[in-house]
């Protein structure tokens, strides 16, 4: 049972709702009784909380646990269309979660203290919605700092997220801009202080998942262990990561479309390790293998492959090994080669009609690859 259950009105257009030093807890247990402290229902036609405030409350952790929210509020997006709750500001208070469902535009959540079992904002505004606004805060949720789902605007400033216990959230993040319901319009995550503690699951700091338009800017990202720290995803597109940013034991893993590195950024040298799988135009080799590793900066891919024979068995024809990334679609590409016992040049076509793949051969255009042979590739593709 929620301990406070209000109905948006009609009338809160123009006459708002307040909340100001609410206790909602158990002063002589670390949990309280019942489920959501504080929920507000928009789902009747024209229930509206507009310009709610809710400033110096403290609602505790339920010992029911996850799912259940400091503040928690439920729209139909079929019934009010505006979000029902807008134009709303959260401050100086001590949340156990903020769980916002079809929500609306323009809300403030600032100067909070945000912990608990949950998410310590989880955000999924009505279509269209947006200028959400998340600053000042100190997070130490336990499924995640921040969750969005869906807003087309968006800012996170100037927060202290730490992850000191497990991470429970699905994608095992501090920050997941997640974009799950639609994709996320622009925004700006600045000025944010980012770390985990030891023993708590090795969290990825953030994560840019489907999000267009996302800027990285004078944040410190640091992990208790080396490791990656920013995930930006391929679902990631015109991510700009800018050089005010710092890492501390934290690395970058970049798939993203379009990523943006400006000039000072350290993300620009990761390189991911990746096996290549050999095979023959004709034929088979009997023993042959290869390392490689890649580096994506929007579409570029870079690459490179070093390949050992060791035994050419009864191939011929071409050389062919997988790429790490599928090339651009009806385009012609080369990646060059190199013998490493003779210096003799080769050449690898890379083109979607050969499928994610280099297809090399000598410079005369013939196999020429004898037993116990290493051949080195080293070169850029435009990915699809």
């Amino acid at each position: 049972m929620s301990i406070l259950y209000l109905n948006g009105s009609a009338y809160d257009a123009y006459a708002r709702t307040i909340i100001e030093g609410l206790f909602i807890g158990n002063n002589s247990a670390a949990n309280r009784f019942g489920s959501h402290a504080i929920v507000l229902d928009t789902q009747a036609a024209g229930g509206t909380f507009g310009r709610f405030e809710m400033r110096h409350c403290y609602l505790q952790q339920a010992s029911a646990g996850a799912g259940h929210y400091g503040l928690f509020h439920i729209n139909s997006a079929g019934a009010n269309v505006n979000g029902g709750l807008y134009a709303c500001t959260i401050e100086k208070n001590y949340i156990s979660g903020i769980s916002l469902n079809s929500s609306g535009d323009s809300i403030w959540i600032k100067n909070n203290t945000l912990a608990g079992s949950n998410e310590g904002v989880y955000a999924n505004l009505i279509a269209d919605a947006g200028n959400l606004v998340i600053s000042e805060n100190n997070t130490s949720a336990a499924k995640a700092a921040v969750i969005i789902d869906r807003a087309v605007t968006w800012e996170i400033i100037n927060n202290e997220f730490e992850q000191v216990v497990t991470n429970t959230g699905a994608n095992n993040t501090l920050v997941d801009l997640r974009g799950s319901t639609a994709t996320l319009g622009p925004g700006r995550f600045s000025g944010n202080m980012v770390q985990d503690i030891g023993s708590t699951g090795n969290p990825t700091l953030i994560r840019v998942g489907a999000v267009t338009g996302a800027t990285l800017d004078n944040n410190r990202f640091a992990t208790s262990t080396a490791r990656v720290g920013v995930s930006i995803t391929a679902s990631a597109t015109d991510t700009r990561y800018g050089a005010g940013n710092t890492l501390h034991d934290a690395t970058i893993s970049n798939a993203g479309v379009n990523t943006m590195f400006v000039r000072g950024a350290t993300a620009q040298d990761a390189w991911t390790a990746y096996t290549p799988t050999l095979t023959a135009g004709s034929g088979s080799f009997t023993s042959a293998s290869a390392t490689g590793a890649y580096q994506r900066v929007g579409k570029d891919v870079h690459v490179r492959v070093d390949v050992l024979i060791t035994t050419v068995g009864t191939a011929a024809t071409s050389l062919i090994f997988t790429l790490p990334v599928a090339p651009k679609s009806l385009t012609e590409m080369i990646i060059p080669g190199r013998r490493v016992t003779d210096g003799a040049t080769y050449s690898a076509r890379v083109t979607s009609a050969l499928g994610t793949s280099g297809t090399a051969t000598r410079f005369d255009g013939v196999f020429g690859i004898s037993s116990g042979e290493r051949i080195v590739f080293t070169g850029t593709y435009e990915a699809a």
